[in-house]
């Protein structure tokens, strides 16, 4: 009997270094959704958690890496994590993500492949004309963009270059507010480029 119970104790040490030690490895695809075609050179940061414990999740960035031509990377870990979480840096793009936003959960030992696909993007240049129609002092200006870069204010003779979204019809939204913050009125531009293009947008107050 007791040593059934010396084996036991041993067996579920055994158990618990596997399931820590275990390797875990993300496979990614990185796409431009609008073409379909892998985007080499993106950079992909990388962080493992493990799941929620009584002092709190562990959090393991890994070094970056980069797509190759293909638009494939990979990275691993053997902590006993739950969930992947990555960002993505490529210049005039931003990350479209099918995978729940940038987070893959449920991380067991072996290989996870993902396709993750990000958007191309524009730019179009904001400036604000006081052309003495009206008595205003500032214009808010929101858009879709999926990022915090969704929400700019500029006063009178103020240009503000904003991105958005390629390759697509995308809204901008124009709030027009006079000195006492009261709005005075409000319109929407639609603006359709391609990508890294820009465009001149003048609003008149």
């Amino acid at each position: 009997m007791r040593y059934a119970c010396i084996l036991i104790i041993v067996s579920v040490l055994t158990l618990i270094s596997c399931g820590r030690n275990c390797e875990r490895i993300l496979q990614g695809t990185v796409i431009d959704s609008v073409t379909g075609e892998t985007l080499e050179s993106v950079e992909v940061i990388v962080t493992g958690a493990e799941e929620t414990g009584s002092i709190g999740r562990q959090f393991y960035t890994l070094d970056p890496v980069f797509t190759n031509e293909s638009g494939e990377f990979d990275v691993s870990i053997q902590e006993n994590i739950y969930l992947w979480e990555y960002e993505l840096e490529f210049e005039d793009y931003i990350g479209a993500n099918t995978i729940e936003q940038g987070v893959v959960r449920d991380v067991e030992c072996g290989i996870r492949m993902i396709e993750i696909y990000m958007h191309p993007v524009a730019y179009v240049d904001v400036s604000v004309i006081d052309d003495e129609d009206i008595d205003a002092q500032r214009v808010v200006i929101l858009t879709d963009f999926p990022s915090s870069e969704n929400s700019f204010s500029l006063e009178i003779g103020d240009s503000q270059r904003i991105p958005v979204l390629a390759s697509v019809s995308f809204e901008i939204r124009m709030f027009i507010y006079n000195e006492l913050d009261e709005l005075q009125s409000e319109s929407s531009v639609t603006v359709q480029l391609e990508k890294s293009g820009s465009d001149n947008l003048e609003i008149g107050i």
